[in-house]
């Protein structure tokens, strides 16, 4: 049904479905190799160790709090950072 809709016989060979047992067992043992690293300390980055692999979008908005109170105090942004560098400086 898959290949049928929307002409997907077009973009996917009729093959591909004998291919998912192959990208199931990649897709454990991946599985399986993060959590090891996880249990590891996380995965090994230049001189240090990674735990997780992106920062919480929560955490983003703490830290990004602080500059959108200052910038109402004064006016707007501008004054002494662009908005290009206080992104780049809170790790966005």
């Amino acid at each position: 049904m898959g290949r049928r809709r929307a002409g997907g016989h077009r973009l996917f060979p009729a093959t591909a479905p004998l291919w998912a047992p192959a990208w199931l067992a990649e897709r454990s043992v991946c599985v399986w190799l993060a959590v090891v690293e996880r249990m590891r300390g996380g995965v090994r980055y230049s001189d240090g160790r990674l735990l997780r692999a992106a920062t919480p979008l929560r955490e983003l908005r703490r830290r990004l709090r602080p500059v959108e109170q200052d910038q109402a105090r004064n006016g707007g942004p501008g004054n002494h950072l662009t908005d290009r560098r206080t992104a780049g400086s809170l790790g966005i």
